[in-house]
């Protein structure tokens, strides 16, 4: 087996796992919120050797372009290892939390509005709607700020 397909093997395999095993650390990022692989691991070699033969790469990886969208031909791409790397650190820090704060000034601050839905027990589209319009939601106001 080539160095080439190992590398292919092995970006394919770590997509199997983020997205399936709930036990993996990034699995929340990836299977737990629904993205899914939408190629055979034949078909992923296939289309990885042909987009290296275009574009040869020193420490080729996968990416996405849509990061919320699935792992499927049309939204990934080959790049070098070290640009996803800093792609990943730069819309890490351009995440939007979610800051609840009571009437009484306790704040809690929330990763995504999933977060704070289910542990609020408040639905999604009722903080969305807070947000947009400024408006409590009971004793509970909530902002966006960024991280």
């Amino acid at each position: 087996m080539s160095p080439e397909v190992k590398r292919a093997y092995h970006s394919w395999n770590s997509q199997r796992i983020r997205c399936t095993y709930p036990k993996h650390t990034k699995y929340g990022y990836y299977g737990g919120k629904g993205v899914q692989i939408r190629y055979k691991l034949r078909e992923f070699v296939t289309w990885w050797l042909s987009e290296l033969e275009k574009n040869p790469l020193e420490r080729p990886t996968c990416g996405r372009i849509d990061h919320d969208g699935h792992y499927e031909f049309g939204n990934v791409y080959l790049e070098e290892y070290s640009s996803n790397v800093k792609d990943r650190n730069e819309r890490n820090r351009a995440k939007q939390s979610i800051v609840v704060i009571h009437e009484s000034g306790y704040r809690c601050y929330f990763d995504s509005l999933r977060a704070a839905a289910c542990i609020l027990e408040l639905s999604i589209e009722d903080i969305k709607e807070s947000l947009t319009c400024s408006k409590k939601l009971g004793k509970l106001v909530f902002e966006k700020i960024k991280r």
